[in-house]
């Protein structure tokens, strides 16, 4: 099937004017030059450590891999080839596998997103199935538990707790949320008709600072549900690559894409010192989708925009991770030796052996934009 038109990518730049309290983030947004401004991460974030993998039954990593970071153990998910999780501990040090790939009571088809919960329980959402599994720590099968509502793709950890979001079908798909034991916390921002799917899209939730934040993909805000209320966060003006409203109207999004580049929203991460926005343009040249990122600087108060070089990046885009203190990447040890300055700067490089994958410990306190 012939690929939808995109737009042939333009790095970014912008600014914002924000105000000073707990209302809405105003973000204005504007397109430099063809070609400018490439991200280097290690760059943004220069306090970086350097986790190499170890254990021979470790699998070999890839760009389709997510990290979960929880009590000073990685938990790694291999979503392409073997459909597991694999837990390390904080040296890197393989310790077990968790999870099966299969249609048996215990198994599931593929990963779509995990969680670890407090206690140490990990719970995995498979892709397109109506229902939850949960592992311990060390992959013994606890439970499975069937969803009551349609189209469910993320959960998000939440204290003890962690919400699983969907939609349903029968309420003009209102995003739905329930904790952990099934009970409804809120049903929020009704989508339109024409666009019901856009909440639940990949790496859409993330939570910080006690907070869940929704990152809706053909919208041009991020909101947080907070006590119980949803309410817009951040709001992004792309100027003329604003969504126009023909496009919801789905009648054909391949002349509306003709005549039109616009900016999605594809995933949003923050910590105590720093936001980060991921975003993909879409528009008239057939070409793969191009992504780029907006870093927000808490203590100078700045965005900045940044084009993601897939091609040449080291970094496994976009299942990176977030917590209050750090960012946590996951990247190839080969192509970052192709790098004499990261040789020097990461000496581990020059001794790793067996796995490939390593991964970045990045202190967000010391960001650099």
């Amino acid at each position: 099937m012939k690929k939808i038109l995109y737009l042939s990518f333009i790095a970014l730049m912008f600014s914002c004017s924000t105000n000073k309290g707990e209302g809405v983030i105003e973000v204005k947004v504007s397109l430099p030059e063809i070609g400018t401004n490439f991200i280097s991460w290690l760059d943004i974030f220069p306090d970086v450590e350097m986790i190499a993998l170890s254990g021979e039954q470790a699998p070999a990593f890839g760009s389709y891999s997510s990290v979960f970071v929880h009590n000073n153990n990685y938990y790694i998910a291999e979503l392409e080839a073997t459909n597991k999780v694999y837990r390390f501990d904080q040296n890197g040090l393989y310790l077990n596998s968790i999870g099966s790939q299969g249609r048996g009571p215990e198994e599931y088809s593929s990963i779509y997103y995990l969680i670890v919960d407090d206690n140490g329980n990990v719970v995995v959402y498979p892709y397109g199935e109506g229902f939850l599994v949960t592992y311990s720590k060390d992959g013994t099968f606890m439970e499975k538990r069937e969803l009551s509502y349609w189209f469910q793709r993320f959960f998000i950890h939440k204290e003890h707790n962690y919400y699983n979001v969907g939609v349903k079908t029968d309420q003009e798909y209102q995003l739905y949320v329930t904790n952990n034991n099934g009970e409804a916390v809120g049903e929020f921002l009704p989508q339109p008709p024409s666009a019901p799917l856009s909440f639940p899209n990949t790496q859409t939730f993330s939570l910080y600072d006690d907070v869940v934040y929704f990152c809706p993909s053909e919208d041009n805000g991020v909101y947080r549900l907070k006590n119980g209320e949803m309410e817009m966060r951040y709001h992004f003006d792309f100027g003329i690559n604003n969504i126009p409203e023909e496009y919801y109207q789905r009648d054909d999004i391949r002349d509306v894409l003709a005549r039109n580049s616009i900016v999605l929203k594809d995933a949003f991460f923050e910590s105590s010192h720093c936001a980060v926005l991921q975003v993909m343009i879409q528009g008239a040249v057939e070409l793969e989708p191009t992504f780029a990122v907006g870093v927000f600087d808490k203590k100078k108060n700045i965005w900045k925009w940044f084009n993601i070089g897939w091609e040449n990046s080291y970094i496994y885009f976009p299942y990176m991770y977030f917590d209050e203190e750090y960012a946590y990447f996951l990247a190839s040890a080969e192509l970052m030796r192709e790098d004499s300055g990261l040789k020097e700067r990461f000496p581990l490089l020059n001794t790793i052996t067996g796995n490939d994958t390593v991964i970045l410990k990045c202190k967000t306190e010391s960001i650099k934009l």
